[in-house]
């Protein structure tokens, strides 16, 4: 089966790549490779070019979001933007079922990250991408990462 999974980078003011046709048994070091290696060309927005296939991060945040309803998954994807309607809201929770930042391992096949308990798909498959290293990133490991 094939899933639209949809990567946000929070760097660069939530800009997203869609990846229209990921195969659940492809490795997320597969996509990779392709989007960041060698021969792919840099990010429009990535002056700094901070994003090599050598620092690429993938994370996925636990246990927290709203499924879209078909309508608004449908928007999305035309669209490449959250539905106006779109509400994620979600109560605040404690303890061992906290939302947390979980890094995405590359050797994990979309089908392993959906079998896991604590991923909820929002419609699409969700990733954020960070750059190793950055500013951002050691910023944002210590405000959300812990």
């Amino acid at each position: 089966m094939c899933w639209p999974v949809v990567l946000a980078y929070p760097e660069a003011g939530m800009a997203q790549d869609t990846i229209e046709e990921f195969h659940e048994s492809a490795t997320f070091g597969q996509h990779l490779d392709v989007m960041f290696g060698e021969d792919a060309p840099p990010l429009e927005w990535d002056t700094e070019r901070a994003y090599s296939r050598d620092r690429v991060l993938l994370l996925y945040l636990s246990n927290t979001g709203k499924p879209l309803s078909q309508g608004q998954l449908t928007e999305a994807l035309r669209y490449g933007t959250w539905p106006a309607d779109f509400d994620d809201a979600t109560p605040k929770r404690y303890g061992p079922g906290a939302p947390q930042w979980v890094e995405v391992n590359e050797q994990w096949t979309l089908q392993d990250l959906l079998s896991r308990p604590d991923y909820i798909v929002p419609g699409a498959p969700l990733l954020w991408v960070v750059a190793r290293g950055s500013d951002y990133h050691k910023r944002f490991r210590a405000q959300a990462i812990g």
